[in-house]
């Protein structure tokens, strides 16, 4: 019994089953690190939130709680239509971040546990069931390139999860593009391993998955940054083990790999068919649509700035903060990867370098991340580099979404180097070593200090200086091979950055069981009458509750929705697009359409409108006051913050 328990301790499955443990209890105890907190906020201000454990709501990542958790929510009170025509006319949710009753679900494997567990616990699993990827995957590529390196797989693995990206982009777009690149490289590898061509075949069959949940993440800009590091590293080593190959080996291996992605293409190109009206619809919107994006844009002082990702945590430190020195920001636009790959740059290209003088082997994978990195550093900063981007479809990302797939090319950097320096008895001299910390400490100063003279209360200068040190210190640790130690203080760098950027929350009570959410199913009890709400935080509050309503977010364009609506460009409705209605009591006041922003518009009418009785809409939920012939107060709804009303509309 002592011998098992001694080898499982030595386990490289030990820390997977281990992270368990806090997964299943955050999953039983409902806890996510969801905003939807906000909501609670808005309607009672400051007083205590009984649900909020730890942090605070982040209202800024409104696609997370004002979009992906609400429709989660109606998805599960509607029975998880693949169609739910509770949104307008009805909205093919499949293209979303959702669970949903068709056969594409199995290829987005998080969002299967909605149709075994009850809401808030299958909603608090799927929250860290994507974080525990994201941190196995990483640990278990470390692992397939340094085996043995079980403390280091730990350190660096929980070190990406708590990175200042991923925790303010903490969604499937994000999440999933990482973690399915690093277990297709994980894949990839162990099936050019094997020696028969059966064990081969087996192997293909999960790439065939993994490439397909990959393809189906949709959210391109992501998945085309983090693809191309995940080309160029597999490329690149497949380059360097062909060396080992004989010519059977080499086209078995390539034919396989190429197979598997090409039965995972036919998946994919079956999911678009299937849904090709609405692929369509969404590809020829006015917003996002096919964007052409110009490279550039990105300052190198911003660009490295992520030793600051701390200071974002404060939304009054945020305000002050200038991206490009004109942009104010917001945290998620703000947010990076503790960046190594700048200052591993110079030291990996040395070591490639030597092994050239010397006519020894090339670290193929190191240099294919090299050269990547420098594509990427002209996409973020050159505004010429637009017509050769276009190869390479960075005009689809832009230099703010390329961001990611330089954090994942971080990742990966800093495994093949520690692999390749760590295979070598030559040592960096110290003298050397010193100076070059000297160097980054510099420039890591001279950024702190333009942040603290430039961008007002944003940093003060005693902390400006400090946070020039972590990441120099780390990048010599690593060039005089203490892996550990670096390893560590990267680790903890990154909870100091990222721990408080999401809350600890319990439950989804507060959209669930609101005096709204109670008062909007009590009133519309037995009608199929839609419901029109005011934007913002209320416009998804009808289909939450499995009521129609004209008022949602609309993920593509309903186009019979509003094309009645005279002298109405198409170009305002023809768009991925929040909606709220404006009713008012003049009777006078013109039906229209306002576009507020690219992502949003207001439909304006009164409640007499002729619009209103031809779409069915027989309830009005507003912060207005309405009177007249064409509408009857139902329900009073009084916070501290706001007073809602609910109306029913006369016919």
């Amino acid at each position: 019994m002592h011998k098992h328990i001694k080898r499982f301790y030595k386990s490289i499955w030990l820390f997977p089953l281990v992270l368990l443990v806090p997964l299943i209890f955050l999953s039983v105890n409902k806890i996510s690190g969801s905003s939807i907190g906000t909501l609670h906020n808005i309607l009672y201000g400051n007083q205590n939130d009984p649900n909020l454990l730890a942090n605070k709501p982040r209202d800024i990542r409104s696609d997370e709680w004002l979009v992906n958790t609400q429709l989660t929510v109606a998805q599960y009170n509607s029975s998880f239509p693949k169609i739910n025509h509770n949104i307008g006319n009805g909205e093919d949710v499949s293209v979303q971040d959702v669970p949903y009753k068709d056969w594409s679900i199995v290829f987005k494997p998080h969002n299967l546990v909605f149709f075994t567990l009850p809401l808030e616990n299958a909603f608090a699993l799927k929250w860290w069931l994507m974080g525990y990827l994201l941190i196995v995957s990483s640990y278990f590529f470390i692992l397939t390139l340094l085996p043995g390196r079980k403390k280091l797989a730990i350190l660096l693995s929980l070190s990406l999860f708590f990175s200042a990206f991923v925790q303010w982009w903490y969604a499937y777009g994000t999440l999933g593009s990482l973690y399915y690149s690093l277990f297709i490289a994980i894949n990839v590898i162990y099936l050019w391993k094997q020696k028969t061509l059966k064990k081969k075949l087996i192997l293909a069959a999960p790439l065939i998955y993994l490439i397909s949940c990959f393809s189906l993440v949709l959210y391109p800009p992501f998945q085309i940054a983090c693809g191309l590091v995940l080309a160029v590293f597999l490329i690149s080593y497949g380059i360097q083990e062909n060396k080992s190959w004989n010519r059977s080996t080499l086209i078995s291996n390539i034919s396989i790999a190429l197979g598997a992605g090409l039965v995972a293409g036919l998946i994919f190109g079956a999911f678009l068919f299937t849904r090709s009206e609405v692929i369509q619809s969404i590809n020829h919107t006015a917003y996002p649509g096919t964007r052409i994006l110009k490279s550039g844009g990105i300052q190198p002082d911003h660009f490295l700035s992520s030793q600051l990702g701390h200071q974002f945590i404060s939304d009054n430190k945020t305000a002050s903060y200038l991206i490009d020195n004109k942009a104010r920001s917001n945290q998620s636009e703000a947010s990076n990867f503790l960046l190594l790959a700048p200052f591993l740059f110079i030291p990996s290209a040395f070591l490639i370098y030597i092994d050239k003088k010397k006519k020894k082997p090339t670290d193929w994978p190191l240099l294919g991340l090299l050269i990547l990195f420098l594509v990427y550093l002209l996409e973020l900063f050159v505004r010429q580099f637009s017509q050769l981007s276009r190869v390479l479809l960075l005009d689809k990302v832009g230099s703010g979404r390329v961001l990611i797939g330089v954090g994942l090319l971080n990742f990966m950097l800093l495994v093949l180097f520690i692999r390749n320096l760590s295979s070598r008895k030559f040592n960096f001299p110290v003298v050397p070593s010193i100076i070059y910390f000297l160097i980054l400490v510099i420039i890591e100063l001279a950024v702190n200090l333009h942040a603290h003279y430039n961008f007002g209360t944003f940093i003060g200068l005693k902390l400006a200086i400090l946070l020039s040190i972590p990441l120099p210190l780390i990048t010599y640790m690593i060039i005089k091979k203490q892996f550990i130690l670096a390893a560590s203080i990267y680790f903890i760098f990154s909870i100091y950055i990222g721990i408080k950027v999401n809350p600890l929350y319990k439950g989804l009570a507060i959209i669930q069981k609101n005096p709204i959410s109670i008062t909007i199913k009590k009133v519309s009890s037995g009608s199929n009458l839609r419901w029109a709400n005011e934007g913002g935080y209320e416009e998804n509050l009808a289909i939450i509750n499995n009521k129609p309503s004209i008022s949602s977010v609309y993920d593509y364009p309903q186009f019979n929705m509003w094309q009645s609506i005279p002298n109405t460009p198409k170009q305002i409705y023809n768009r991925y697009a929040h909606v709220g209605v404006e009713v008012y009591n003049d009777n006078s006041t013109p039906t229209k359409l306002n576009l507020l922003t690219p992502d949003s518009f207001t439909l304006q009418t009164s409640s007499c409108s002729k619009y209103l009785r031809n779409e069915k809409v027989g309830f009005v939920l507003t912060a207005t006051i309405l009177t007249g012939n064409c509408i009857k107060l139902k329900d009073t709804l009084s916070f501290p913050i706001t007073t809602l009303y609910i109306y029913q509309i006369q016919n």
